[in-house]
């Protein structure tokens, strides 16, 4: 990777016989090439944990020799052993560590995403991709490419992937071991990840505000709908408009390479869910497209500061600020020594890419670039918001120690006080107050607050938003928009819901809810994904319960029949497992994955006699040999009729 022949070798024997054979369908049919987790390499495949000063394998080349040896000077092979220590003299430590990633991520960014993209944008299609960013790999050697911005600089989208669990509901502190035997970091799947791909298409230029990731894969037949719902709410609340969903596969059911495969060739019993899911998925990423986040804070990207010393990783603040509804891009220290490109302006806010940043915090750093430092000074110097947390830092990376002038209208704040000095920048404030609520302002064709609440349990209460005017509810689900005169809200788990300004071309009335009544005495079916909708015999059943007790093995669509007469505006079920579908007298009444499941009977029921037929896919899990920890099947809490 930091060799420019090599990596034109591989345009020589990949990319240009693809252009030989099928040019002309460049830029239609093929949009463009993907860069799937390249690697500096010199390691155990997948290894974690190398920051550098570690015990490691480190990358090589002429070019680099020479990139070190003008950085250092001649004798710069006896300072080469500080690459394996941090034990040394610091300020020295700092300056060859520097030295080192400095050049290996500058070569990597020029011989390997500079060359592959211009050939592309030369060629008339897309550069996209990502590195492999797990536990904080981003910012090193071996699995990664040592910068997250400099690796995909030349990408025309930015870049990231969620797989294997890594992103699930309520595991922000998870450590469990994944399959290559580390701890995987839950701060930094779920504080760092989204954002930090977010940041990058947000505030490189030629990116257009566009980030993709690749999403789904490898969690395994437990992975559903419901799941998969939350995965990309909260990707999508946090700026990522661009998927690819992993994976569809050719070969033969089952194939054990990465599941869940989507379609299954007919053997996924959801895959008709997974559809709605994608409408869904097509609706919001296009109404996060074109415009961007309100993003008043800008949080120092850890990478340097992690190559040079003692360093705070930069998702301790984006918690603060995740959990409290105040949004931020993670920030290059390359916004400062790079201002032409990035269209960096500096007065009493940090301006990049037009996006305007009206508070700088730099997480605690033992040294900092000299860049960083004399935009720190620039910035204070005008009236900018500079915080420090927990400490200034020692230095400068080139081993200078820190300009006085740094101190100059800046303040150290403890983490743990971050966010009485960032309170008045919330994106929504809310009462009650929940850490769970995630939320971004955007501005684009139109103007709309995004909430989603990722927590187990509702939220109810009042939404204050920043700008004044009149603001409707956009369901995207149903794709539907409600009256709303800025009172009480409420927003279910792993449900999202939209304010958006001004007024809507019509309106949707939802029912208003009388008595309830709780329906029992059903008539129950199943049948295999492959062999819907022929269902086999049908047995009459009271009260729905987890069909995984009557058959712990089953995967498939479980059918639920009975009749009910009487005026019923609204259908509830409680919880089921977990795509649902509604029919009233034989007409769909829709899909819905997440519950709460709630049909609006009204045009479907009459006064008379209803058939009412309730359809819910389960995962292919059990059929796949997972029956002890499985999740649980078909109807799992209550069928209530609202009048």
């Amino acid at each position: 990777m930091t060799i420019p022949a090599f990596c034109r070798l591989q345009i020589d024997a990949v990319y240009e016989p693809h252009y030989q054979h099928f040019g002309d369908k460049f830029g239609t049919v093929i949009a463009g090439f993907f860069s799937d987790e390249p690697e500096l390499g010199n390691n155990r495949m997948y290894k974690m944990n190398n920051p550098l000063g570690t015990e490691q394998d480190l990358p090589w080349s002429r070019e680099l020799a020479a990139a070190l040896e003008e950085k250092l000077g001649r004798g710069y092979g006896a300072l080469l052993p500080l690459l394996w220590s941090n034990d040394g003299d610091p300020f020295l430590t700092a300056k060859v560590h520097y030295a080192f990633m400095d050049s290996v991520s500058r070569l990597v960014e020029e011989d390997f995403s500079h060359q592959i993209g211009r050939w592309c944008r030369d060629h008339g299609v897309e550069y996209i991709g990502h590195v492999v960013e797990d536990n904080n790999q981003h910012a090193r050697t071996g699995t990664s490419l040592g910068h997250y911005f400099r690796g995909l600089k030349w990408q025309t989208m930015a870049g990231i992937d969620d797989i294997g669990g890594q992103v699930e509901p309520g595991m922000e502190d998870r450590q469990k071991k994944n399959v290559f035997g580390y701890h995987d970091d839950g701060e930094f799947y779920h504080y760092a990840l989204g954002k930090l791909g977010a940041s990058l298409g947000a505030l490189n230029p030629h990116m257009q505000g566009r980030t993709m990731c690749e999403v789904f894969g490898n969690y395994g037949w437990k992975e559903g709908v419901r799941l998969e719902k939350y995965l990309l709410d909260h990707f999508m609340v946090r700026g990522v408009n661009r998927f690819v969903p992993h994976a569809f596969t050719a070969k033969a059911f089952p194939d054990k390479d990465c599941p869940p495969h989507f379609y299954a060739h007919g053997h996924n019993p959801r895959y008709r869910h997974f559809g709605e899911l994608m409408k869904y998925a097509d609706r919001v990423t296009g109404m996060l497209s074109g415009g961007h986040a309100v993003c008043p804070v800008a949080i120092l990207y850890h990478g340097e500061a992690e190559w040079c010393g003692k360093a705070m990783l930069m998702q301790k603040p984006g918690r603060i600020l995740q959990d409290n509804q105040i949004d931020f891009h993670y920030v290059p220290a390359d916004v400062f020594g790079e201002r032409d490109f990035y269209r960096t302006e500096i007065t009493d806010k940090l301006t990049v890419n037009g996006l305007n940043h009206e508070a700088l915090v730099i997480p605690y750093a033992q040294f900092i670039t000299r860049e960083t430092a004399e935009a720190v000074i620039e910035l204070a110097a005008r009236g900018g918001k500079v915080l420090f947390l927990d400490g200034y830092p020692d230095g400068l990376c080139t081993g200078e120690a820190l300009p006085e002038s740094v101190k100059e209208n800046t303040r150290v704040v403890a983490l743990s006080a971050l966010l009485g000095e960032l309170a008045a920048y919330r994106t929504v404030t809310l009462a009650p107050a929940d850490d769970r609520i995630r939320a971004m302002h955007y501005v684009g064709e139109k103007e709309f607050f995004y909430l989603f609440n990722e927590g187990d349990k509702p939220w109810h209460g009042t939404v204050t938003l920043p700008k004044e005017g009149s603001f409707h509810i956009y369901d995207a689900w149903h794709d539907r928009h409600m009256a709303w005169d800025g009172g009480d809200l409420t927003i279910e788990p792993h449900h999202s819901l939209f304010l958006v300004k001004g007024e809507a071309e019509s309106l949707y009335t939802p029912p208003a809810l009388g008595r309830h009544r709780v329906l029992e005495g059903f008539r129950l079916s199943v049948c295999q994904a492959a062999d819907y909708p022929r269902f086999g015999p049908a047995r009459e059943i009271g009260k729905p319960e987890n069909y995984a007790l009557t058959d712990r093995k089953f995967s498939g669509v479980i059918r639920y029949e009975t009749h009910f007469t009487g005026k019923s505006q609204l259908l509830e079920i409680t919880d089921a497992w977990e795509g649902v579908e509604v029919f009233i007298n034989g007409r769909s009444a829709g899909i819905q994955v997440t519950p709460p499941y709630r049909y609006d009977l009204r045009g479907l029921a009459g006064e008379g006699d209803n058939a009412l037929t309730i359809e819910v896919a389960t995962t292919l899990e059990r059929d796949r040999g997972n029956t002890k920890t499985a999740a649980p099947t078909g109807i799992t809490g209550e069928v209530a009729l609202y009048e």
